[in-house]
């Protein structure tokens, strides 16, 4: 995949007549693995509609700044309060504004929901602006467990949608019909673009074991119940295999009970390698590229 040149940060001149918004972290997280790829691909996408950006992580705390220059008696500090306020004046600015119509969360965590949700409380004007949340996981695996932040996330949801202020899209049929379910409206199952292995594969000789992955995040409706009997009946498959599992670290405790007894069984075992962290998007290319097969041990569809 092409990777586009950056969007500007989006500065108040731009922020005054930017129809669609690509809203990413706007609380300054920081964040690794594949988070600016999947940003760069929308930004590719759309970037014939004239779409912006607000991405602190990747641009800086001074985006909302900058977003925010003609707001000069808005108080901005890169403290987690500071930074919260700004997003809230921001998404309450960008509400009112008649020229803005769509605002985009690609991956959408629990501040975001409190933000949008508040901004929207106390929008008076009869513009509507429309959000579309990206949503990974159900609200459990939104926030790591179930919890009053995960039935919260229902609750803001529920309301948002109901007003019209926000419609469900997903990249898992699974977490798509959860929140079908919660906010009564019709979804969209997208792809998620991920970046394709670069250079060329190393040439493989006859006796070389074949290189068998289940990479990619380890969640329970991405098959990890499945992980360990797709381990052992790929080694006993037949020519030699050498199987790589990636672990990545979850507060789901079911995913944690399954991963630490993958690593129980297979850790010690020559023919496994265990992966027990998030990889970012390169070093995750290199992965899949080195790969003879990749399993997936769920419906892909």
């Amino acid at each position: 995949m092409k990777m586009p040149t950056r969007t500007p940060p989006m500065t108040s001149e731009r922020s005054s007549s930017a129809a669609i918004i690509l809203a990413d972290f706007v609380t300054g997280r920081i964040t690794g693995g594949h988070q600016s790829d999947y940003l760069a691909a929308l930004e590719e996408a759309l970037s014939p509609l004239g779409t912006v950006t607000i991405a602190p992580y990747r641009d800086g705390h001074a985006v909302i700044q900058q977003a925010l220059a003609s707001l000069p008696k808005m108080p901005l500090t890169p403290s987690r309060f500071g930074r919260y306020f700004g997003s809230l004046w921001l998404f309450h600015r960008l509400l009112r504004n008649r020229r803005t119509q769509l605002i985009l969360f690609p991956s959408p965590e629990f501040r975001d929901f409190v933000i949008f949700f508040l901004a929207s409380v106390f929008q008076i004007s009869r513009h509507k602006t429309v959000a579309l949340f990206v949503f990974r996981r159900d609200a459990a695996g939104i926030v790591g467990r179930v919890s009053w932040k995960s039935r919260l996330i229902d609750r803001m949801t529920r309301w948002l949608s109901k007003r019209h202020y926000l419609y469900p899209v997903s990249d898992s049929r699974v977490a798509l019909t959860y929140w079908e379910a919660v906010t009564g409206l019709p979804g969209s199952l997208v792809g998620i673009p991920m970046r394709r292995p670069s250079g060329a594969r190393r040439p493989r000789q006859a006796t070389d074991p074949l290189i068998i992955g289940l990479i990619g995040l380890f969640r329970l409706e991405k098959g990890a119940a499945a992980y360990d009997r797709v381990t052992g009946e790929a080694l006993a498959f037949g020519p030699p295999a050498k199987v790589i599992l990636q672990l990545n670290p979850s507060n789901m405790p079911e995913e944690e009970r399954l991963a630490a007894e993958l690593r129980r069984k297979w850790q010690d075992a020559g023919s496994v390698q265990i992966i027990d962290e998030h990889l970012n998007a390169d070093a995750y290319a290199s992965l899949l590229g080195s790969l003879d097969i990749l399993v997936l041990p769920y419906d892909a569809g």
